[in-house]
């Protein structure tokens, strides 16, 4: 029996199926896995990634009209059960795990909360690298600019993150005030070199698009209200991946202390000044490619022993 996991397609009164690898990408343009030929689908729309083990999550990769999965509209990403059915635009997709209906109980077993809807609290352990990206002295602009403007100049460098760190084949987790979270899952926990790499050369570029739009920055708002600047912290750790919520209200996320150091981090830039700093255990997958600094061992909030960092280079 064939075990890989594998999608049904069905378009314009004929269907096929596609089995599934570490990544299908789905969209208008050419370059996808599945092409969607409609206006309705955006050139990179979405994707459907392996976790790992059998589990499989579909991640909308911020589509105009959106991607949706048994009726609901995924909101980011969410975990794929078997007998799923996906749409975009006027293609139908039906999901078929390699774990049958044991995916519900792998993915999605929780408890039940007051209003008698499951808590999905389906959480898979792995190994990921995490990205905290943060805009400086973002309280001080968002005092002296004219508020709509400044969050449109904001809702554009989120945008540019996103598009950067998806290239580079990270998942942006989520958006809190003016930081960004991505995070990168190891696919081999006894070589986790492509992903370091793949994080670092994303990194790198945030730093060359942040000079970017640093002169935008003055040349919208003027010398006076201040400069764009960001800092950024990566961490590598074990976490728990997969869906927190209730009901149909559920996000796709992870959860760790290996979170929380990547937070850390990215605060000690600034105290360091390097834009860019990492953890050891990221630093030490790191190739040639990448130019780092050691900058010894520093006490992070939360934790009782410092932890070894360094920069890295932005160039």
């Amino acid at each position: 029996m064939d075990q890989s996991a594998r999608v049904r397609v069905s378009a314009e009164g004929s269907e096929r199926e596609i089995k599934l690898g570490d990544c299908l990408t789905i969209g208008r343009s050419s370059r996808n896995g599945l092409v969607v030929d409609s206006l309705d689908a955006s050139r990179k729309h979405a994707e459907i990634r392996h976790l790992g083990a059998g589990k499989y999550c579909i991640f909308d990769l911020g589509s105009r009209n959106g991607t949706y999965v048994n009726g609901q509209r995924v909101s980011g990403s969410r975990a794929l059960h078997n007998r799923d059915n996906i749409e975009i635009a006027d293609v139908a997709m039906y999901f078929v795990s390699p774990l049958g209906d044991d995916s519900y109980n792998e993915m999605s077993t929780g408890s039940i909360n007051s209003e008698g809807l499951p808590t999905l609290l389906g959480l898979n352990d792995g190994t990921v690298i995490v990205l905290v990206s943060d805009i400086r002295n973002y309280t001080s602009l968002t005092e002296k600019l004219p508020r709509a403007e400044f969050q449109g100049f904001v809702s554009e460098w989120f945008g540019a993150v996103i598009q950067l760190v998806e290239r580079n084949s990270g998942v942006v987790d989520k958006m809190i005030g003016d930081a960004i979270m991505a995070y990168w899952v190891v696919k081999n926990r006894e070589e986790p070199g492509p992903e370091v790499c793949a994080v670092l050369a994303a990194s790198r570029r945030a730093m060359d698009l942040s000079r970017d739009f640093a002169e935008q920055f003055r040349e919208r708002f003027g010398a006076a209200a201040g400069t764009f600047e960001i800092g950024i912290g990566v961490n590598m750790g074990d976490a728990s991946i997969g869906n927190i919520g209730t009901g149909a209200n559920q996000a796709f996320t992870v959860v760790g202390d290996c979170v929380v150091v990547a937070f850390r981090l990215e605060g000690l830039a600034k105290e360091k000044g390097h834009p860019i700093i990492l953890s050891r255990e990221v630093a030490q997958w790191a190739t040639d490619d990448f130019e780092l600094r050691d900058l010894g061992r520093a006490t992070v909030k939360g934790r009782a022993e410092p932890i070894d960092i360094l920069a890295l280079s932005a160039g």
